[in-house]
């Protein structure tokens, strides 16, 4: 059995799971735990993020751009990066712009 996870939350699956039975509920029960992990990747990925812009406020560079890199290696674990990648392409850019150089982009 094949599941069409897109939009579905980890709780969702989880009462999809618990109503039905035999080898669909397994299936369920097992997209349940994938989603968990995508759901806390999420969001440790914005919590990087979040950082990455206090630091990058805070005249942070180095430490910003690693943080926006976390976050964009955890989004890419599951897709590609559309959420967090532009957020690390800023820093990058103004890292270059007060550095009159481009710092590994």
């Amino acid at each position: 059995m094949q599941l069409q996870l897109e939009n579905v939350r980890a709780r969702q699956a989880r009462l999809v799971a618990a109503a039905t039975s035999g080898k669909e509920s397994e299936t369920w029960y097992a997209a349940e735990k994938y989603l968990l992990l995508i759901e806390a990747d999420a969001a440790a990925a914005e919590k990087f993020a979040l950082e990455a812009v206090n630091q990058i406020s805070n005249g942070m560079g180095s430490e910003a751009l690693a943080s926006a890199e976390a976050a964009v290696a955890l989004e890419s674990k599951h897709r590609n990066s559309k959420t967090w990648r532009p957020l690390r392409e800023a820093i990058v850019a103004e890292l270059a712009q007060n550095a009159g150089g481009c710092p590994g982009g």
